[in-house]
């Protein structure tokens, strides 16, 4: 694997070997660590809704066919991403048949969309009685892919969303606390604020404040117990009702 590739697996898979440059090191450590966590739980037919470079499908061991669906028209552009699209939809009508997946997940999609009940029901119409669902969504995170970003949801909102759409949610996660989220942010203050540095003295700028601030912030994050009022973001586990 050249440099390249590396890093790029390192934005969604981020091991401690990335994290003196990786300004997110923090809030993707924890989203990989729960989506890992949960991904066994899904076999079967898998469609990855918004799946743009399918970062995480290493993960989902279990899945006998992965497939990713999403809209042309985002944020980010697909070609400079590395998009691994299988199929591009219209934003309304995904091109399936009724019933014909036994897993959906989509992750950090949704406060991109900006009238979420039509998009569950769709997401619904494909998922066979009974299949599962994982979701992640930002709760504190600056705004992103503009000017496609919509929404913030809460671990309440979150579990709404989807129960007033039919869906049995069995548990809302919430991934990172206090210190860890306070500690991401000023990560990424660094380095917005180092976006248009050239490339010796922002890395060197990084590394004398990334490192420092991912190292205390897990650290002090591992040392104080708090209620988890203030974190970064949301998993939603769920089905689809059997009846």
């Amino acid at each position: 694997m050249n440099i390249r590739a590396w890093w790029r697996k390192q934005q969604f898979l981020p091991t401690v070997a990335s994290s003196p440059l990786h300004p997110s090191y923090i809030i993707r450590r924890g989203l990989a660590k729960g989506i890992a966590h949960n991904a066994d739980l899904f076999t079967g037919r898998v469609l990855d809704f918004g799946c743009g470079s399918k970062p995480y499908r290493s993960l989902f061991h279990r899945a006998t066919e992965y497939v990713g669906v999403d809209i042309q028209a985002s944020g980010h552009d697909h070609q400079e991403l590395g998009s691994e699209v299988d199929i591009f939809y219209d934003g309304e009508t995904l091109p399936f048949e009724d019933a014909s997946f036994d897993a959906v997940i989509a992750f950090e999609v949704f406060e991109h969309i900006f009238l979420p009940d039509p998009v569950i029901r769709e997401i619904g119409r494909v998922l066979r009685p009974g299949g599962r669902i994982m979701i992640t969504t930002p709760f504190v995170w600056p705004e992103h892919e503009e000017p496609y970003d919509y929404a913030r949801y809460s671990s309440f909102g979150m579990k709404s969303l989807f129960e007033r759409q039919g869906f049995h949610v069995e548990r809302v996660e919430k991934i990172g606390n206090a210190s860890e989220t306070a500690f991401q942010l000023l990560s990424n203050v660094v380095a917005q604020r180092t976006g248009d540095w050239s490339r010796i003295p922002r890395l060197l700028f990084q590394v004398g404040l990334v490192f420092p601030l991912n190292a205390v912030g897990i650290l002090i994050g591992k040392m104080i117990k708090d209620n988890k009022r203030l974190y970064s973001n949301n998993l939603l586990v769920g089905a689809k009702a059997t009846g």
